[in-house]
């Protein structure tokens, strides 16, 4: 089926802002363990 341009982009824009977060909250926990490594 053919997709709009329109959903498209935000469907993209939803994934990139997704990984964002997911990255951010990977470092986050990183940083936790790290402290509570010390």
């Amino acid at each position: 089926p053919i997709t709009p341009k329109t959903g498209d982009s935000t469907a993209n824009m939803m994934f990139m802002f997704g990984m964002l977060a997911v990255s951010v909250a990977l470092m986050l926990v990183a940083a936790g363990y790290k402290k509570q490594l010390r």
